[in-house]
């Protein structure tokens, strides 16, 4: 039965810089949508691939100094109605630091002497 489409995924993923992320845009409908999307550019190292079967890969590693928020829209269409489209934040954050000790750790040095 041929159904029109619709976008059944979250509306936002986050992703760490220099670290491999994944999130996938998942659909409804018959036939399956083809999913496209516009807007923003996504951060280097990261891409959205329609994989044709209602399902779109966001993926990849998200280059260092990459972070902030990314808005695209996300459309879904099979030709049952009208295309559905959702608007998508791709949010990239800086991995997180270590906690410094606020010193340095410094060795001592050992004094020998002979008696």
């Amino acid at each position: 039965m041929r159904q029109a489409p619709a976008i059944t995924s979250a509306n936002s993923a986050t992703f760490l810089t220099a670290t491999a992320g994944t999130f996938t845009v998942t659909t409804t409908g018959y036939p399956r949508p083809a999913l496209t999307y516009s807007g923003a550019t996504l951060p280097a190292g990261v891409t959205l691939v329609d994989r044709h079967g209602g399902t779109a890969p966001l993926s990849g590693t998200p280059a260092l100094g990459s972070a902030g928020d990314f808005v695209i829209q996300v459309s879904a269409a099979n030709g049952i109605g009208a295309a559905v489209t959702q608007t998508f934040t791709l949010s990239v954050r800086d991995l997180p630091t270590p906690p410094s000790s606020g010193s340095p750790l410094v060795m001592g040095a050992t004094t020998c002497s002979r008696t």
